[in-house]
């Protein structure tokens, strides 16, 4: 009888103990870092790169079919925040800067120079915070005047523009001395140069004041996804020599 209660408390002690363990361990749980790690892997992959401008175009066409008296020719894409479903545009500028991360994450998988990499990088890394930027300060609402906010969301969407002619013409650069790569930099020298085209024709379309920004905005809106599209399609097909064989080839 004494060896049984015995028994009896000591379980009761094992299983109040394991309750208390598994308590504190749910109080103290953090998530495992390769859960995180590979979270992150994901989101920054080369799957973002292709899917993420299609969600973008996508939900913009179905937010311009939607509002009231949209006029695609004369009416920005940032005035879509200030209509229906309205957050979902917003929502596209984070994912536009989350996509350009993304990219500029994989683009080392490229045989690009080194100096031409950085460089490439701290300009994409830049249009990245742009898109933040002009997520965050939205432009003027329909019939509000411009103030200091509106024109710092003008001017960042302009240097965005701008700023992507640069890495075309950058990251072609750098690819000139892989042969394997030859196609892919010849599209990204086409691409800039219709780039800077369209840019010399947003500004001339500033300064006249004539009532075609919306129209200029979305082919140069088109012109970098497809570019995009084109390089996340080119570093998921593996249709390259790694960095790391074209070194040992030339050694």
């Amino acid at each position: 009888m004494t060896l049984s209660e015995s028994t009896l408390q000591s379980n009761t002690q094992v299983i109040t103990t394991r309750n208390e363990n598994s308590v504190t361990d749910n109080l103290n749980y953090k998530p495992d870092s390769k859960c995180i790690r590979y979270f992150l892997n994901k989101i920054t992959g080369v799957g973002t790169v292709i899917a993420g401008p299609v969600v973008i175009l996508s939900i913009t066409i179905v937010l311009e079919s939607i509002q009231p008296g949209y006029d695609r020719i004369y009416d920005t894409i940032s005035r879509l925040v200030w209509g229906q479903l309205g957050w979902l545009e917003t929502g596209c500028f984070f994912l536009f800067a989350l996509v350009l991360i993304a990219l500029a994450l994989n683009l080392n998988k490229l045989n690009i120079s080194r100096r031409s990499l950085r460089f490439t990088v701290l300009m994409i890394s830049l249009m990245s915070v742009g898109f933040v930027i002009i997520a965050i300060i939205p432009t003027n609402a329909p019939g509000e005047p411009v103030t200091l906010t509106v024109f710092t969301h003008r001017f960042l969407a302009d240097l965005i523009c701008f700023l992507f002619p640069v890495v075309c013409l950058s990251m072609a650069r750098g690819l000139s001395g892989d042969p394997t790569s030859k196609r892919l930099r010849d599209f990204s020298l086409l691409t800039g140069g219709i780039g800077i085209v369209l840019s010399i024709a947003g500004m001339a379309i500033i300064v006249t004041e004539t009532p075609w920004k919306g129209a200029i905005e979305r082919i140069i809106l088109v012109n970098g996804i497809l570019w995009i599209e084109v390089v996340g399609i080119w570093l998921l097909s593996g249709n390259f020599l790694p960095q790391t064989a074209n070194k040992n080839q030339n050694f």
